[in-house]
């Protein structure tokens, strides 16, 4: 494998300061390819996993941080710290932030009412809905239609 592949391989891991330091280290004449990472690629795999989960039970009220653990095989204290260390989230509030994420991409939609998406992203009422979506966003789901987004 040329040393181009692991510099490339070590970009993705450790990020652009390193891989300049390195590169310049082991062949100053190595091109500079433009950055090939995106910002979904930098998330770690075990997040992504756990993001496919909370989606595939999106529209589930009663899925919480048991059925989460359940799902990925972890105890709740294990998926507790793996989480928290990763994402700087308690499992519950990943869980709510994935769905406020999907709740805020169907309110650009037109043609769904702001219960039916509440109710379609998993909270069990519009009220609670609206209360921690302005909690998280800083306005009212209505308020945010209304600002295209």
């Amino acid at each position: 494998m040329p040393i181009e592949s692991y510099l490339l391989a070590f970009r993705r891991q450790f990020g652009d300061v390193l891989f300049s330091f390195f590169r310049n280290f082991f062949k100053p004449s190595l091109p500079v390819p433009a950055p090939m990472v995106t910002p979904a690629d930098r998330e770690p795999e075990y997040l992504r996993h756990l993001r496919f989960i909370v989606e595939i039970h999106l529209d589930e009220a009663g899925f919480r941080v048991d059925a989460l653990c359940h799902e990925c095989h972890a105890s709740q204290p294990q998926l507790y710290r793996k989480l928290t260390a990763l994402s700087g989230l308690s499992p519950g509030r990943f869980i709510r932030f994935i769905r406020l994420q999907k709740a805020r991409e169907l309110l650009r939609q037109p043609g769904r009412t702001i219960a039916e998406i509440a109710f379609e992203t998993g909270f069990g009422s519009p009220a609670h809905f609206t209360r921690l979506f302005v909690k998280m966003f800083g306005m009212t789901p209505s308020a945010y239609r209304k600002s295209g987004g």
